[in-house]
């Protein structure tokens, strides 16, 4: 609701980009992006790239039926 309110947009308008992009980050690293892990695996940054990652149809929750998610990824 609060998004809307503030810029117009719905949650739905973002789930096939969320879906891609999560999609990205369960792909296998090349050499380059290791070293972007390896930063920010870091305490700075508060360990991120250590932290599990979620799959696409739990990204979504309950805000989307199957059909939906089936048609954004």
């Amino acid at each position: 609701m609060l998004l809307f309110l503030l810029s117009g947009y719905k949650v739905r308008d973002f789930f096939s980009i969320a879906v891609l992009l999560n999609n990205g980050l369960h792909k296998k690293l090349k050499d380059p992006l290791t070293t972007i892990k390896k930063k920010y695996s870091h305490k700075i940054f508060h360990e991120v790239s250590k932290k599990p990652l979620i799959k696409s149809v739990e990204l979504m929750g309950n805000h989307v039926s199957l059909k939906e998610f089936a048609e954004c990824a």
